[in-house]
């Protein structure tokens, strides 16, 4: 049949005695002496024609009775996703602001993430071949000496909120998944302190670890941020979640040390100013801050 695709339409003219059964479709199966129809059709959930024959004739002998070859039954390339919604698009876009790519999240029937980038003509390639990978939120990163990395797009937009530079990096966490690319832009953006505020489990270490490597041969100062009272599995979006506020982060980072890069033995030091030089918290800590940062 070649590599094009035959469409249901198509694939049911094919058989005979052919009815509806819920969803799919009931037929006469062709790779059996079949008198009273055996065999289901369906369309599974990235669309690909499923077959069941109820004689047990194999999804192979099904398949050349038919005339078809594996294109002919296979999920269309470039499907998205079995769901049919997405829950949220993430658009990653460079300096210029325009959108190289996007991270679409679904929660429904189960959680999960797809990256696609827009192909030329219109439409979407399912992959990121070829493009090169940005921190999320780019643009409004501009101008920030301080930012915050955390584990995902939905922990950023957190932040934001709070009025605090965030970003992430599309994939998720975990070892490598933050690259050199996005580091060799927070870099041109001339950032000096990234806080790293990591998930509460092994995965969420691991990209805390992997970032803080990468400040740190970068030149960078680090501080990875470990929130108290958070649940297995927990993000900042959580701990936000759970009542904490914008407060209780700044005075947990005020008694953090962050990691002077290029120090002897990477010695730790105390930050007066965490979001931005002369940008000091109108409290009595903050007032402190601003006289150390005098001395």
């Amino acid at each position: 049949m070649g590599d094009a695709r035959l469409s249901i339409d198509e694939i049911l003219l094919k058989l005979k005695h052919v009815k509806t059964r819920g969803k799919g479709w009931i037929a006469l199966c062709p790779a059996h002496e079949d008198t009273t129809p055996s065999l289901t059709i369906d369309i599974g959930d990235k669309g690909g024609i499923l077959f069941k024959c109820f004689a047990h004739c194999t999804f192979q002998q099904i398949r050349d009775a038919l005339g078809l070859s594996l294109a002919d039954v296979m999920p269309p390339k470039d499907t998205p996703t079995p769901f049919p919604q997405p829950t949220k698009i993430y658009e990653y876009r460079d300096l210029d602001g325009k959108v190289r790519y996007e991270v679409v999240r679904y929660d429904a029937p189960k959680k999960k993430f797809l990256q696609r980038q827009p192909k030329p003509g219109g439409g979407y390639l399912w992959h990121l071949k070829g493009v090169r990978k940005l921190p999320y939120r780019l643009p409004e990163l501009k101008g920030h000496l301080t930012i915050y990395i955390v584990e995902g797009e939905k922990d950023a937009d957190t932040l934001w909120r709070l009025g605090l530079p965030a970003t992430t990096n599309s994939g998720g966490g975990g070892k490598q998944k933050w690259t050199a690319a996005e580091t060799e832009m927070i870099v041109a953006l001339g950032v000096i302190r990234v806080i790293i505020i990591p998930d509460n489990d092994e995965t969420g270490r691991l990209h805390a670890d992997d970032v803080a490597a990468q400040m740190k041969a970068s030149g960078i100062a680090w501080t990875i941020l470990k929130l108290p009272d958070l649940k297995l599995h927990g993000d900042v979006s959580d701990w936000i979640a759970a009542g904490h506020t914008r407060l209780d982060l700044d005075t947990l980072l005020a008694s953090t040390p962050y990691i002077v890069t290029g120090a002897k033995d990477d010695a730790p030091a105390p930050l007066p100013d965490p979001h931005g030089a002369g940008q000091w918290e109108l409290t009595e800590m903050g007032a402190a801050q601003a006289l150390t940062d005098r001395l």
